[in-house]
């Protein structure tokens, strides 16, 4: 059985030092469905999730994550950096990484070229996993590289394999674009199916409000102590449900709430090096699991 924990941290001290896969247009916490683009404007790449995985930008991480909607084992994670030099590449994989427990990940054998790709077979001198692990990276005409890492349990080896080939197979380049830009964020489309969740820290307490947005325009808020407004109501507080609008587009917008027994709320919105706030207080957005 793979140690996805271990392989994991591994893979995140590999790729510390590399560059965010695109974040301008990457949005964090945002589930990209097999068959969808994506774009990364700071990295100027284009590709396509491959089929039978989806994939996402997780939370404060510089690392792309796809992972298998098939029950395979398996995770493929996407960076970017500016090695443009293949001999400077095959030299890093070669050295591998020491992970300061007598245990270095390198690659196995000798790099390939499969394609616009290098590519190769990576893996633990020691064996502290059963997992297997396959490399590839490609770079565009504006110094910037994508790459994309493979672990994978050896049973699926191949079939993962294949989606990370998929992914780079179809990766075009355009000039990046280097400035934050919100002009055409749709708010609609990013809210929809999501939960938000914000923490507020005071001494020896924990506020915590939960906001669901489904799709079907429905929401549930889960307010405690202060709530989403200054001096809010405190009949706001608690569960409540009703139906929720924004035609908002561009960095900044309004959520209104239309609450069941309650006057509407309306809740300022802004986003900011792909941070999002309501009502100037940072928020997490997730995958709302409530929603039908």
């Amino acid at each position: 059985m793979m140690n996805y924990k271990h392989t994991t941290l591994i893979l995140l001290i590999v790729l510390a030092t590399s560059q965010l896969f695109g974040q301008t247009n990457l949005r964090p916490s945002k589930y990209y469905s097999s068959g969808e683009e994506i774009y990364g404007a700071d990295a100027g790449a284009k590709s396509v999730v491959p089929n039978n995985w989806s994939g996402m930008l997780p939370r404060d991480s510089e690392v792309f994550l796809f992972l298998p909607e098939d029950g395979s084992n398996g995770e493929i994670l996407i960076t970017t950096d500016n090695v443009t030099n293949k001999d400077q590449r095959k030299i890093d994989w070669q050295a591998g990484l020491d992970l300061g427990n007598g245990n270095v990940l390198r690659l196995e054998g000798d790099p390939f070229n499969r394609g616009k790709s290098l590519a190769g077979n990576i893996g633990l001198t020691q064996k502290t996993s059963d997992a297997v692990g396959y490399i590839e990276s490609q770079c565009g005409p504006f110094g910037i590289c994508i790459t994309a890492t493979l672990f994978s349990s050896p049973q699926d080896f191949e079939k993962n394999k294949a989606a990370l080939i998929e992914f780079m197979d179809a990766l075009t380049w355009v000039e990046p674009n280097l400035q934050a830009d919100y002009a055409d964020f749709n708010w609609h489309e990013f809210l929809s199916g999501k939960q938000l969740l914000n923490y507020d820290y005071v001494p020896n307490a924990k506020a915590e409000n939960d906001i669901w947005l489904c799709p079907d325009g429905t929401f549930t808020t889960k307010l405690k102590r202060s709530g989403l407004l200054k001096d809010q109501s405190k009949e706001y507080k608690g569960t409540k449900k009703g139906t929720w609008e924004t035609t908002s587009v561009g960095q900044t917008g309004v959520l209104i709430l239309n609450y069941q027994k309650l006057p509407p709320l309306e809740v300022s919105l802004k986003i900011e090096d792909d941070r999002v706030f309501l009502n100037d207080k940072r928020h997490f957005a997730m995958k709302a699991t409530v929603c039908q």
